[in-house]
């Protein structure tokens, strides 16, 4: 390494160690690294229909499906469908290590400012929310949180999350889902989340490529900018597609893995249109990126896109070998 390179190697550190990068070596750093999915179930058949193979690759679980919500009495309200739900789905893991976390909807942004105001600013919710988390043995709490546009539902929900941080203390995770156009929170809120999920898809870039590297490290460098630390953010995964022009489509990793060509691309049979995939190379790119640059982890949308674990295409694979191969 010449001598410019060591003095531009060096400044990288001092700025990732600043940004509150992931410490260590690259092995190390490797072997810390969450993967965490959001695994949806919306339904019996939904749980059915999941393959376990894939457990192995992953740290985190977000399971996610309207089994917890919050409608403005102070209090969350539970599926009768819950306890079932987590039962079933803790049984499929064979190892017993993986965290479980329970996604709490939200209302909408014009209901939150009528009925959810004073219970974002007292301490009530906040109790109901660990109560929920206690009685189903679960290791965190995640909200989706994209609709908010103007800042004084910004400055509720930040006042939330510090109370949340508050009642839950360093026994459970807080987790969100964010995407910098929405993550302008009050810096005591931006403290409180320990695991920031950045959505880091349903972009595209001038030429239609969906969800690119470029973006991604768009995305990372945007929510530093706004305070948040690398040691917070996972790095937001599809495992769909979306259509090159734009259309309000999706498709299932799962469904085209065999279509796909070199450039990511495949075409929809019924209406033409060029769906543009992360590939398995991508995710492997994405993955060692992540790490090497100091990230906490990647978040996978969602768990049932992939193909099953003994399909060497399968991007869950290619996660495993991107960390694997830095381990070494």
């Amino acid at each position: 390494m010449s001598g410019f390179s060591k003095i531009i190697a060096f400044f990288m550190s001092i700025i990732l160690f600043l940004c509150g990068a992931v410490q260590g070596t690259t092995p190390e750093k490797a072997e810390k690294f969450r993967v965490v999915s959001y695994l949806v179930v919306f339904d019996e058949a939904s749980i059915e229909a999941i393959d376990p193979g894939h457990f192995k690759d992953l740290t985190d679980v977000i399971i996610f499906g309207g089994y917890a919500g919050m409608h403005g009495d102070g209090h969350v309200t539970v599926s009768d469908k819950l306890a079932g739900v987590v039962e079933r789905l803790k049984a499929m893991d064979e190892s017993g290590k993986l965290r479980w976390h329970l996604n709490f909807d939200l209302v909408t942004e014009g209901d939150q400012k009528m009925t959810m105001r004073e219970d974002f600013r007292g301490k009530e919710l906040a109790r109901s929310i660990r109560e929920v988390l206690e009685e189903y043995d679960l290791d965190g709490a995640f909200f989706d949180y994209e609709f908010p546009q103007e800042w004084d539902a910004k400055l509720d929900f930040s006042l939330f999350l510090i109370s949340l941080d508050s009642v839950l203390k360093d026994d459970y995770f807080i987790g969100a889902a964010l995407q910098p156009w929405c993550a302008r929170f009050l810096p005591g809120a931006i403290d409180a989340i320990d695991m920031v999920e950045l959505m880091c898809y349903d972009n595209w870039d001038e030429e239609g490529f969906h969800s690119t590297m470029e973006l991604a490290k768009q995305d990372v460098k945007n929510m530093v900018k706004l305070g948040y630390k690398l040691n917070q953010i996972d790095l937001g995964l599809p495992f769909y597609a979306r259509p090159t022009t734009k259309e309000g489509r999706w498709y299932d990793y799962r469904q085209y893995w065999d279509k796909i060509d070199e450039n990511g691309l495949a075409e929809e049979e019924s209406t033409g249109l060029i769906a543009s995939f992360n590939t398995p190379e991508l995710i492997y790119e994405k993955t060692q990126w992540a790490i090497e640059t100091g990230l906490a982890g990647v978040m996978i949308w969602h768990y049932a896109c992939d193909v099953p674990a003994d399909n060497d295409a399968s991007l869950f694979n290619a996660i495993t070998r991107a960390k694997t191969d830095l381990m070494k």
